[in-house]
């Protein structure tokens, strides 16, 4: 499913996909990824400590922005 949101004059595109690797997921900055659209990611920098069990990969992708959110919390990313 992907989502479309207009901010500042701007097109934000997002998909909603799930983290297949790694079976741990902190947030922390440096942490890399891979999404079942088999693409990679690094979290650029990051908030708090944040474990997302396997259970709660789901996520929202925003390339363009560089953002990945999970559930209420927005990580800064970047393609790996």
């Amino acid at each position: 499913m992907a989502l479309s949101q207009t901010y500042k004059g701007e097109v934000v595109d997002c998909y909603k996909d799930a983290i297949k690797e790694s079976f741990t997921f902190y947030g922390n900055p440096g942490d890399a990824f891979t999404l079942y659209d088999n693409s990679t990611w690094k979290v650029a920098t990051g908030g708090q400590y944040e474990y997302v069990p396997v259970r709660y990969k789901d996520v929202l992708i925003c390339p363009a922005a560089g953002k990945l959110v999970i559930g209420n919390k927005a990580l800064s990313i970047s393609k790996n």
